[in-house]
């Protein structure tokens, strides 16, 4: 590049750097920080802050993604029991690719990608655990997240695994002891109560955590100590509708010839109505206790051993009692139901029944006692020796079992003769209103039977 100024213009040229007084004022307190700096000896510590909490578990989990050879997700505690849920399951619900399949209210297995929960492979310490299910399928409620320090999700095969799945494979894992530093102990309380109240005798509607952890490093931080303690007493209590379903008096009985039907009476041509419906209230205990214990040895770098237990029972009861019956007309030999005073509100192109008085005859009380325990061990031993620069052995022991005793009885009864009741059904939000002329609580009148001509009046599975 030619420059073409003259002498005279280049003269004239603003200097490049100017000093204002707030650039002298910052060289002011910078060249005293420097010379404070100076005069610090060279011996003495300066404190380190360290920060750790729920960005340090995210670090931690993005770290492990980023190192993983295949395509994994991770979830890792803050510190020792500060997972917040009440089981691993809802934990895992919560990363992509993964949904949690609720029962009883509570996340208990998880799918991947969309495909059935038994096509998933589940490690403990990266040994298969066998399951309190029907199928491959592990129960995760049965894990405290309390007890569990991470969980890494594998989406794409690892030759490394042991007991793989079509979907993925999940791994959790305890803490570690000697991955940390100095003792940690970690005391949890939560207490819970359900707004419902109690809605079965003999129920309650208040429900507790409580968990223990404590951690430790002896003999030079070659011996490491972990054990962990977590209990769930967690109420339900429930109120349920169930509508069988909708018809009219003009289509009943065309569509189930066969059932020697007539239509229900007292409602007109072409109204419709509901056929049937279920009234219920549930209360449900779970309550469950689990252990953790390991025991880690490190005396040098060739030399590695960690013995880890798990123990988990899990208790669940439920009690149900309710009403149900048939709307619909006679059938089988079972007189139908009679309907007056019908109130009809438009609902889309017809009228549906909102308001009337019912007279039937097999209405059916239903009590439900439904209890499963469920015990589940596990137990390994992991030890790793270094043979020669190249040259590792490692030996790994462990046992699974899983134990569930289920029980489950049903009973059908009702009372003789016939029962009137006003039914109000709302078409917005809101539960029906079901008044009965009768009480369906006195044992002198109710009577274990078969009033819907079922072909039976009991159910008991063991």
């Amino acid at each position: 590049m030619k420059n073409s100024g003259t002498t005279g213009s280049m003269q004239q040229r603003r200097p490049a750097f100017t000093i204002t007084p707030i650039a002298a004022a910052c060289a002011a307190l910078l060249l005293a920080g420097g010379a404070h700096a100076q005069q610090t000896p060279s011996d003495q510590v300066v404190p380190s802050v360290v920060v750790t909490g729920i960005r340090g578990s995210i670090e931690t989990s993005i770290a492990a993604k980023k190192n993983a050879e295949g395509i994994t997700e991770v979830v890792t505690a803050e510190d020792i029991g500060k997972l917040p849920d009440v089981s691993i399951a809802e934990s895992l619900a919560r990363l992509p690719g993964l949904a949690g399949q609720r029962v009883a209210g509570r996340a208990q297995v998880i799918a991947i990608r969309g495909m059935s929960p038994d096509f998933a492979g589940t490690l403990l310490n990266g040994r298969e655990q066998v399951t309190t299910g029907d199928n491959r399928g592990v129960e995760f409620d049965q894990f405290p997240s309390e007890l569990i320090y991470s969980a890494t999700v594998y989406k794409t095969p690892d030759a490394a695994l042991i007991g793989q799945g079509l979907s993925g494979t999940i791994d959790m894992r305890v803490v570690r002891p000697l991955d940390l530093r100095g003792r940690k102990v970690a005391l949890n309380a939560r207490a819970e109560r359900n707004s419902n109240g109690t809605m079965n005798e003999g129920t309650s509607a208040d429900g507790m955590r409580l968990s223990a952890s404590f951690v430790d490093q002896f003999a030079d931080n070659t011996i490491g100590v972990a054990l962990g303690f977590a209990h769930l007493d967690s109420p339900g209590q429930d109120q349920t509708y169930k509508a069988w379903g909708f018809e009219t008096t003009d289509n009943v009985c065309t569509q189930n010839p066969d059932w020697g039907c007539s239509p229900t009476s007292g409602i007109p041509a072409g109204v419709t109505y509901q056929n049937g419906f279920e009234a219920s209230a549930q209360s449900r205990s779970q309550k469950r206790d689990g252990v953790m214990g390991v025991f880690e040895f490190k005396p040098n770098r060739n030399f590695h051993s960690t013995v880890d237990v798990y123990y988990s029972k899990f208790k669940k009861e439920e009690t149900m009692r309710g009403l149900m019956g048939s709307l619909a007309g006679n059938w089988g030999g079972i007189p139908g139901s009679v309907f007056s005073n019908v109130g009809t509100t438009p609902v889309g192109n017809g009228q549906l029944v909102t308001s009337a008085d019912v007279r039937l005859s097999n209405l059916v009380v239903r009590n439900d006692l439904n209890t499963r325990d469920d015990t589940l061990k596990a137990l390994g031993w992991n030890t790793s020796v270094k043979l020669a620069d190249k040259w590792r052995a490692i030996a790994d022991l462990s046992y699974s079992n899983a134990e569930r005793h289920e029980n489950v009885i049903e009973s059908y009864a009702g009372i003789d003769g016939t029962t009137n009741f006003k039914l109000r059904l709302p078409t917005g939000p809101g539960f029906p209103s079901l008044v009965p002329d009768r009480s369906y609580s006195d044992p002198a009148s109710v009577r274990l039977t078969d009033p819907q001509g079922w072909g039976h009046d009991g159910l008991w599975k063991r």
